[in-house]
Order: structure tokens, then C-alpha cells, then sequence
């Protein structure tokens, strides 16, 4: 099981304060995430768990980068993170993800 965070380039550059230091709050934050979800998932005995953090475009690394360099055989996701409106304006990451996976794709409400 790999449990994947792509932080959005694009949300941190639009941003008014420094980069760098969003940057560093938000992967601060994905690391104890990631760490909370990687403990869940031991739990409930799953016994190979690692993680993959990365900052870029989340389709491109969801669908396609992830999956091929890490041979994965599905994807599961919610159906959405961001509002109606916010989704109009930049598209689904997860339909995106459904059209475009070079694997099976499992969306969870």
C-alpha cells in the first residue's frame, strides 16, 4: 500500500506569503498526515504501508507518475477536496484521475 500527498505547486506559488515558508508549514503538516493515515493502515493489518509526498500537479502525479514508477494496480480516492466553484474553475483532480489512470480507479464517498 502506498498512501500518496502531492502538494499543489500551483496553490502555494498564488499565495501572498513567502513560498518557502509555506512550503515548509504545509509539509510539516503532510508528514504528520501521512504518518497518522501509515499508523491507521498498521492497525488495521496492513502490513507493507510506505508513503510518497510530492509538490507539483496532483493529476499529472496521481494518474500517471505514481502508478507507473510504482506499479500500482488501483487507485483510491475520495470524490473531491475542493468546493463547486473551485472545481469549475480548475477541473476534478479525481475525474481527471478516473479519464486519464493507466489503472483501475476506485472512488470513495
Amino acid at each position: 500500500m502506498i498512501i500518496a500527498w502531492i502538494i499543489n505547486e500551483e496553490d502555494l506559488s498564488n499565495s501572498a506569503f513567502s513560498y518557502s515558508k509555506i512550503l515548509y508549514e504545509e509539509k510539516e503538516m503532510v508528514e504528520k498526515e501521512i504518518a497518522k493515515k501509515i499508523n491507521e493502515a498498521q492497525q488495521a493489518q496492513v502490513k507493507e504501508v510506505t508513503s510518497v509526498i510530492e509538490i507539483g500537479n496532483p493529476k499529472e502525479y496521481l494518474a500517471t507518475i505514481i502508478p507507473e514508477s510504482q506499479s500500482i494496480d488501483l487507485i483510491v480516492m475520495g470524490p473531491t477536496g475542493k468546493g463547486t466553484i473551485r472545481r469549475a474553475l480548475v477541473g476534478s483532480t479525481t475525474s481527471f484521475v478516473v479519464n486519464n489512470a493507466s489503472c483501475s480507479v476506485l472512488v470513495v464517498k
